[in-house]
């Protein structure tokens, strides 16, 4: 991803946050209430109908809503820390081509949450994501490059292949 598309897809994230924002608005509006008046229980349900809408939207194969799920689980983001879910949904995403849940994975690998810390994995997922245009997955390929031997190097790029082979939609371009 180039720095026009990291910036489109920045504005679209904005976007979707005035159009929650608006959401929300419209609500306290159609309830009559003021803002300060709404209670916990009425944006708890809000965030609920978002969250089962944004989970109906993952479980048909968006990938944007399986990383958002993945995400929203892994870092335990209005739900209970999940690590093990939270990487099911992003390896979802992941397997469409989806950059930032390629990198997301070569973060796990290389942290070892959720998943046994392995840097030839890492590796593989940081190229992956760097290869389809994500500038962190070049920057933190290079970066565990420098901590590998040539040896799990060569390993890496076989792993690379092979998860190429086997899932084609990994890469996006």
């Amino acid at each position: 991803m180039n720095l026009e598309e990291l910036i489109m897809h920045y504005h679209r994230q904005q976007k979707e946050i005035i159009r929650l924002s608006n959401m929300v608005e419209r609500l306290y509006i159609a309830t009559g209430l003021a803002k300060k008046d709404m209670d916990e229980a009425e944006a708890a349900h809000a965030v609920e109908d978002e969250r089962a809408q944004t989970l109906e939207r993952a479980e048909a194969g968006d990938a944007q809503a399986q990383f958002n799920v993945g995400w929203m689980y892994y870092y335990a983001k209005g739900v209970a820390e999940d690590s093990i879910l939270g990487l099911e949904w992003l390896l979802k995403a992941a397997n469409q081509g989806h950059v930032e849940a390629q990198w997301e994975m070569g973060n796990a690998y290389k942290t070892g949450r959720g998943v046994p810390t392995d840097p030839i994995s890492a590796y593989a997922w940081y190229s992956i994501a760097g290869e389809n245009g994500f500038v962190f997955g070049k920057k933190d390929k290079d970066i565990i490059a420098e901590t590998m031997f040539a040896g799990q190097l060569i390993k890496a790029d076989e792993l690379i292949n092979q998860m190429v082979t086997t899932t084609p939609t990994l890469r996006n371009t």
